[in-house]
């Protein structure tokens, strides 16, 4: 059986990047975005699939997840974290989740008390850095 799964975010990241392996390795419960005209597209032949323009919503359902997808805005992302950390064990997030010292501190205390842990994704497949050293590497031969 899959494990249950919630998405925070459903944009062009989720859409493009994220939705193809979760969808593959999870089963999505909750999708949450406040765009309501975006959410009623995502995944619309899921029967049975709750959409939430609210994530303080979240507290009613009084459900636990096996993972929990942040893959919300940049500003957003320490919040989200912080309000989902009691449902469940495990937190992917995709951009900075913290902006500061503080904020990482914080969430470290906060995922030790609920016993969870948050990973961080960052894609770097189009940062003009990589992509000028791969151009690099693939012109070279390098020994080991």
């Amino acid at each position: 059986m899959k494990k249950k799964s919630l998405v925070v975010g459903c944009g062009k990241l989720f859409q493009l990047v994220h939705l193809q392996n979760i969808r593959k390795n999870t089963n999505i419960k909750i999708l949450i975005d406040p765009r309501k005209k975006l959410l009623s597209k995502i995944l619309f032949e899921k029967k049975g699939l709750f959409r939430l323009t609210n994530f303080d919503r979240i507290k009613t359902l009084q459900k636990k997840f096996d993972i929990i997808f942040n893959i919300s805005s940049r500003q957003s992302s320490y919040y989200v974290i912080k309000k989902f950390l009691k449902f469940s064990k495990v937190i992917f997030s995709e951009k900075p989740g913290v902006f500061n010292y503080s904020q990482a501190k914080n969430l470290k205390k906060m995922s030790k008390n609920y016993k969870s842990k948050v990973f961080f994704g960052y894609m770097s497949r189009f940062d003009q850095n990589i992509i000028r050293l791969k151009k690099i590497l693939s012109k070279q031969k390098l020994n080991n």
